[in-house]
């Protein structure tokens, strides 16, 4: 018997697939958003708000603690990911890696232990950086070519333990964009 959150759920992915507008059919210039996304961040647009009841949405769809890729979760530009996990024997190491998706396109840089770093890169032929301070909750994106630097406050979800492999995984991501005083 197939439950009723899960016939909505199948019901709801069948009709984003099936819609016209979907993205990479025939009838879209590009990617169209659906409902519980956010659009790739496009510097210099008008709205680069954050809606925080979309990103509550995104929860359901993240990939949890065991299986992490190079794009971000929460439909996000970019994110922190921390992972304490196992390398030789019991012991247990830290490491920080910024996630950008720009372009329809991911990449990743492992940028410390802890506490965050900056990765200074180029991404859709553009020259920038980002930056994230874990211990203040901050992060901040410099746009070379122009100068433009937008800054953030930052959530962090704790995503919890895989297995005895990975004792802990943690994202801070965008939760909505503040005055730059860093």
């Amino acid at each position: 018997m197939v439950s009723i959150k899960s016939a909505l759920l199948l019901a709801i992915a069948a009709s984003v697939y099936a819609s016209p507008l979907a993205p990479g059919s025939p009838s879209s210039n590009g990617p169209v958003p659906t409902e519980g996304t956010l659009p790739d961040f496009i510097e210099g647009s008008d709205d680069t708000s954050i809606n925080p009841a979309l990103l509550e949405r995104q929860i359901s769809v993240m990939s949890g603690p065991c299986d992490q890729g190079s794009c971000p979760d929460y439909s996000q530009n970019f994110d922190l990911l921390y992972t304490n996990a196992q390398e030789g024997g019991n012991t247990f190491f830290p490491r920080t890696k910024i996630r950008v998706k720009d372009c329809g396109q991911c990449q990743d840089r492992q940028v410390g232990t802890t506490g965050g770093g900056c990765w200074d890169f180029t991404s859709c032929s553009r020259p920038q950086s980002i930056c994230i301070d874990t211990g203040n909750s901050r992060a901040h994106r410099i746009w070379k070519d122009n100068g433009h630097k937008t800054c953030y406050r930052l959530k962090k979800v704790n995503l919890g333990s895989c297995g005895a492999s990975i004792k802990e995984r943690a994202i801070w991501h965008p939760e909505a964009e503040v005055r730059c005083t860093w």
